[in-house]
Parts: structure tokens; C-alpha cells; sequence
């Protein structure tokens, strides 16, 4: 009843809708019998559903077959302790909880800082001497340089600054890739050329019209008066 009988009637109901039967008229017997079908259907679904709300108030029949036949699940020995191993169940809500506590923290940590951190400290001097690009010329920008000589052997030519920004030590840097770099890291960043903290930026051009202005009250300041 629970499979062959589920079985036969999606096969009917499948072959009632494949021939059209529900489009005949209302005096062929196969529009009849769809028509059957169809108030049948809903007086299953009616009854189990009854079925389904009398099984949550007395527990005793599942489904509607079990009520039919009056089959119920019973122990085979009433009186047994039930062993329940709960290390599965465990394991699982800790891995749970640990994998929603790294969901939550992950995007938090600055990766890219904790890496440099690291590096600052087990590292010895001698090897950020040895990787820093301080021979390239002023107007290479070296984080242009560093991202492009691992595929292009003419990054010298091609990684001249554009829109230069100079940092704290004194080095130039094109804006986008100096500004990136301080905000991948938190606001601090190693100089490629000096190894200094990078802090603060300035760009160039404000610089030159500060100093021309400095050296303007400078020369005034040295002008004989009258």
C-alpha cells in the first residue's frame, strides 16, 4: 500500500494528464473518471492530514496505512536501557561553533600586516637589506617595479611614476600603488627602497610649492633693508 500503491496512482495520474482527459467533455467517461480521481486525491490528502494531527496528540499511527491496518512500532523489550552515544554530536557542535567563531574573527585579522609583523621579527636584518630596491632611478616607481619584473623583463621602462607621492623617508611612489599598500597594511607599510615605516604621504607637487614658498621667505629674509 505505501509502494506500490503510490506507485500505480502517479502512473494513472501521469497517463490521465498526458491524454488530455480533463479537456473532453463533460459527458465522456474519461472526463468522468478524472473527475474521480481528482476528488479522491483530495479526500486523501483530507484524511491524512486529519490523520497526521490525531498521530501528534496520541503518537500511536504514523500514516494512514499504519491506521488502516493497525500497525504500530512497539519495543521488542519494553524494559531496556537506551545507550546514546553523544561524542559524535558533540564533535560536531564544537567543530560548528569553531568554524563560525573563524567566519566571525577572519575578516577582522589584517593578513597581509601579520605577515610583515612576523617577517619584522623572525627575520634578520640582512635579508631586507638584500631585497631592497634602492639602486632603482628616482622616477621608477619600485612597487610597479616589484609587481611587474616577475612577468616582464622591461619593468624598469615601463614603471615610471605617475601622479608621485613622496613618502615620510623621502622616496617617490605612484599614488594608487602607495595608497594601496597602506591600506592592505593598516596604515603602516615597509619601504621598498629604504626599509623605513611608512606613515604619512605628500604629494609632490604641494611639496615643490611649499619649498618654493619657504625659499621665497628665506630670500626676503636675507634682502638688505633700505
Amino acid at each position: 500500500m505505501t509502494v506500490g500503491g503510490q506507485y500505480i496512482w502517479i502512473r494513472i495520474s501521469r497517463l490521465v494528464i498526458a491524454q488530455g482527459w480533463s479537456e473532453l467533455s463533460e459527458d465522456d467517461p474519461r472526463n468522468i473518471f478524472w473527475k474521480v480521481l481528482q476528488k479522491v486525491e483530495n479526500i486523501y490528502k483530507t484524511v491524512s492530514l486529519l490523520n497526521f494531527l490525531i498521530f501528534l496528540y496520541d503518537g500511536k499511527y504514523s500514516t494512514l496505512t499504519d491506521r488502516i491496518l493497525s500497525i504500530r512500532l512497539v519495543y521488542a523489550r519494553r524494559i531496556m536501557n537506551r545507550q546514546v552515544s553523544f561524542e559524535f554530536l558533540n564533535r560536531q557542535l564544537v567543530w560548528h561553533a569553531f568554524t563560525e567563531f573563524l567566519l566571525f574573527i577572519m575578516p577582522l585579522i589584517n593578513l597581509r600586516k601579520l605577515k610583515n609583523l612576523l617577517k619584522r621579527k623572525l627575520l634578520p636584518e640582512s635579508y631586507f637589506r638584500s631585497n631592497l630596491l634602492d639602486f632603482l632611478p628616482t622616477h621608477i616607481c619600485a612597487i610597479c617595479h616589484e609587481n611587474q619584473s616577475a612577468s616582464n623583463a622591461s619593468a624598469v621602462i615601463s614603471s615610471k611614476v605617475h601622479n608621485p607621492y613622496e613618502t615620510n623617508c623621502g622616496h617617490k611612489y605612484c599614488y594608487f600603488c602607495i595608497k594601496t599598500k597602506l591600506l592592505q597594511e593598516g596604515g603602516t607599510w615597509q619601504c621598498l627602497r629604504c626599509g623605513a615605516e611608512v606613515k604619512e604621504i605628500k604629494r609632490l607637487l604641494e611639496k615643490l610649492v611649499e619649498e618654493e614658498e619657504e625659499n621665497d621667505r628665506t630670500n626676503k629674509g636675507k634682502q638688505p633693508a633700505r
